[in-house]
């Protein structure tokens, strides 16, 4: 039982999320976005169409357009680990 200005572990946990959330890289955040918004939610479809944007590359498509889909695809698996290990939704703490 907790007192009056007493914090939980449900709270402790939420507010360890947003400090999280909150100092995610704008990056991360577009990853967390373009996942919710442009692929219901889905880690594994947003990584689906990155994969195949890589492999069907078109010509012209620069290097650094490369390593950009590179690094999101890293970032995904960073935020992806996270909320597997605290079975979160970080967009529910932006």
């Amino acid at each position: 039982m907790t007192g009056a200005g007493q914090v939980t572990s449900v709270e402790d946990n939420g507010i360890q999320h947003r400090r999280y959330a909150a100092g995610l890289e704008p990056q991360y955040r577009q990853m967390l976005e373009a996942r919710d918004v442009f692929f219901g939610g889905s880690w594994e479809s947003l990584l689906t169409a990155m994969h195949e944007a890589l492999g069907n590359r078109v010509i012209g498509m620069s290097e650094k357009t490369v390593e950009n889909i590179g690094a999101d695809i890293r970032r995904i698996g960073t935020l992806m680990i996270y909320e597997r290990e605290k079975q979160v939704n970080l967009r529910d703490y932006i």
